[in-house]
């Protein structure tokens, strides 16, 4: 089942990246807190900040710190890549982007991408596959 989720996950997210751009909004979903599903039209990453690997968005203002912009705003939210993609809590990042962006006081949380440390996105797969398309006959 997680590994379906998973799946479905990042098909949609890799679409919606190249949908949208890399990075603006498509359509969001009804953010209530019984809501479930994946995010829509964000670009997802993993920073290494006070010891530890946080989720992260990338968007037109800068990188949003989704831990801090959760206890800010007061609003629940996923703190991992795990998190988001076990529990579907997509509506939610989506609420807290949107909220961080529309907030006066969350100005400050935007951070400069030249600054940051990256982490893994997704800190205990349980598989990892690759594949190579280099040759024609890889394909």
């Amino acid at each position: 089942m997680a590994l379906t989720n998973r799946r479905r996950f990042f098909q949609g997210a890799s679409l919606a990246a190249l949908g949208s751009g890399g990075g603006a909004a498509l359509a969001q979903p009804d953010a209530s807190p019984h809501a479930r599903g994946m995010a829509r039209g964000l670009t997802l990453l993993a920073i290494h900040r006070d010891g530890r690997d946080r989720l992260a968005v990338k968007t037109k203002d800068g990188i949003l710190d989704v831990a801090d912009a959760a206890k800010l705003l007061r609003l629940p939210a996923p703190l991992t890549t795990d998190e988001l993609l076990q529990n579907e809590d997509g509506p939610r990042l989506n609420a807290i982007v949107d909220a961080a962006a529309k907030s006066s006081k969350a100005k400050s949380l935007w951070l400069k991408e030249e600054n940051l440390q990256y982490g893994p996105l997704v800190g205990r797969p349980g598989k990892i596959l690759c594949v190579g398309l280099n040759y024609r006959a890889h394909v």
